[in-house]
């Protein structure tokens, strides 16, 4: 919630943190304060998108959204053509309507109930005629392997994490791409030719994410078209050599990306906390942590200093 939230139908319905209307926060001195647009504002920007360096947040209030009449699913295709898939992808995107939300997983081959390639998820509010149509220069790939797209309700898109904790480690980065030219997505399909096993993962934002003003909440980057996200997957034990190579290639591709997603960004340090926030933005925030926090009690998540 205090990262930002990047949901499934984002570009129908915006950022968690876009429907939330009120925080219940807990500060460094016990004080309890009701949190909204009109009772701490500056507080209530900060926490949209800030994380939980202000204080303990123990309710939130949330504008509720009608999410009736979804109809969705996965494409899965081949490995025959990443490039191809990843053009078609953007081109659609590029000019869908704010009801459809997709995102594209290029999975390596782990096991054989992950099959190794690209995979779409979409959903959208409407006919599954329409979202056919809107999919077909995705659907008419050749290297479309199994199709399978109708109705499904919301808790369906939300699915399980495999159980038990991942036997590898990441090793990767993210950004929000506001432009997805055909250099971005060179770039983006290089970091899976490495030896390493690679995830790569895109998904697409616009739409109502991006009718945010920049300024209005502590997630700046409202034009990006895309989160994109890459990932080596290197095993637990893994030195410093190994995972120096894992690294190779990926600093090339999050340079078409500015910003990083908090909730994606498992490394941290004050570097990192430059890497999320644009300097406005973190100034702003330090500020306000000065005011809430000003013996910086709260440091446990990406840490902002007042």
């Amino acid at each position: 919630m205090l990262g930002g939230g990047i949901g499934w139908l984002v570009r129908t319905h915006g950022l968690t943190v876009d429907a939330l209307r009120e925080v219940e926060l807990v500060t460094a001195t016990g004080e309890v304060l009701t949190v909204n647009a009109h009772s701490h504002p500056d507080l209530f920007w900060a926490l949209r998108g800030g994380g939980g360096n202000f204080g303990i947040a123990t309710r939130f209030t949330l504008q509720a959204a009608d999410v009736s009449g979804l109809v969705g699913g996965h494409v899965r295709f081949d490995q025959s053509d990443e490039r191809t898939v990843l053009g078609a992808w953007r081109d659609v995107m590029r000019d869908a309507p704010d009801g459809l939300n997709s995102t594209l997983l290029v999975m390596p081959a782990l096991m054989p109930e992950v099959p190794a390639g690209p995979q779409l998820s979409v959903a959208l509010q409407g006919a599954e005629a329409e979202l056919r149509r809107l999919l077909e220069p995705l659907l008419s790939l050749p290297s479309v392997a199994d199709v399978s797209l109708g109705p499904v309700a919301y808790g369906d898109l939300l699915e399980d994490a495999p159980p038990g904790k991942p036997p590898f480690d990441f090793v990767g980065g993210n950004g929000f791409a506001p432009d997805l030219s055909e250099a971005a997505l060179d770039a983006f399909a290089a970091t899976l030719e490495s030896e390493v096993p690679t995830m790569l993962l895109l998904r697409a934002l616009g739409g109502a994410f991006s009718r945010v003003p920049a300024d209005a909440t502590a997630i700046a980057q409202r034009d990006g078209q895309a989160l994109v996200a890459v990932n080596r997957l290197v095993p637990l034990d893994a030195g410093p050599e190994l995972r120096a190579a894992a690294a190779v290639g990926i600093d090339e591709a999050v340079a078409f990306t500015t910003g990083r997603y908090a909730n994606f960004t498992p490394e941290f340090g004050d570097d990192v906390v430059t890497e999320i926030f644009p300097p406005v933005t973190l100034a702003r925030l330090r500020a306000i942590k000065r005011e809430v926090d000003p013996h910086d009690v709260f440091r446990a998540s990406h840490h902002i200093t007042p």
